[in-house]
């Protein structure tokens, strides 16, 4: 998958080009209404922002819906925490917008 980004929210570029991340990605755990589990893996040039990245969503009942709960392991060094939460909550809200 590659993802592309626009405009100045994402003016530092990505990592595998100025404007691009590329990863393979697999789920290595699917367990209907509870988890999903899959493991990316990264491609850049540089060895800061390659690599292998577990992602676990946990899903669970909440009043008017679901809560989910998303986990990274191994977050490359190159990549700041800051912008895989960002990324996290952008994703969660598509996803909102999308089942709203």
């Amino acid at each position: 998958m590659t993802l592309t980004y626009h405009g100045p929210r994402h003016s530092t570029g990505g990592t595998t080009t100025e404007p691009t991340d590329t990863f393979l990605g697999r789920f290595v755990a699917l367990v209907p209404c509870e988890k999903i589990v899959e493991v990316l893996e990264l491609e850049s040039q540089d060895p800061a922002f390659r690599g292998e990245l577990r992602l676990t969503a946990s899903l669970a009942d909440a009043d008017g819906g679901s809560e989910i709960t998303i986990l990274t392991r191994d977050l490359p060094t190159g990549i700041p925490s800051e912008y895989n939460l960002l990324g996290r909550k952008e994703s969660l809200e598509k996803l909102a917008a999308l089942l709203e």
